[in-house]
């Protein structure tokens, strides 16, 4: 019965939000995430374009690319980011043009143009301040600066939550 109720009310706030929000910008051509994970420079109007399985494959082909030469070896350090990805898709949430849709799509343009700040790929942070935070805590991460716990779990919430601030 609960999750009956709250499948109803994620379905309601889905509906509500995207009857709310403003149309997603004309002319943008979105690209897949492949092509994202691999250039680093898809805007979050692009990213707020896609499905959230295609967010999803987004944020999985960033470690697997580009990041590797940063931290070298497959590690999904971004599983968490997966399963709130997972969790909108399943109750139908984010569609793109709404409040959620955004605030996920800042949260991904962040680590995207962390990645590439990171790795000296030009200084565009395409005013998300959550980039250079998120190139902050890989350079760092690398440099074996954050070993410990709390210190990582710092770094990675504060380049978060400006990432968050930002979609919002």
């Amino acid at each position: 019965m609960r999750s009956r109720r709250v499948g109803a009310l994620a379905a309601m706030v889905s509906l509500v939000l995207a009857l709310l929000a403003p149309a997603a910008a004309a002319g943008v051509v979105p690209r897949g995430p492949d092509e994202c994970a691999a250039s680093l420079d898809c805007t979050a109007e692009e990213i707020n374009l896609m499905s959230m399985p295609e967010r999803a494959e987004l944020v999985r082909g960033m470690p697997e690319g580009p990041a590797v030469e940063l931290l070298p070896g497959y590690q999904s350090r971004w599983r968490n980011i997966e399963g709130v990805i997972a969790f909108l898709d399943y109750y139908s949430l984010g569609e793109p043009g709404s409040w959620i849709s955004y605030v996920d799509a800042g949260i991904i343009e962040g680590i995207e143009r962390g990645i590439a700040l990171a790795r000296g790929e030009g200084t565009d942070d395409f005013g998300n301040p959550g980039s250079v935070l998120w190139a902050e805590y890989l350079t760092r991460l690398a440099g074996g600066e954050l070993e410990g716990r709390a210190a990582h779990d710092e770094a990675w919430s504060v380049a978060e939550q400006a990432a968050t601030e930002q979609g919002g």
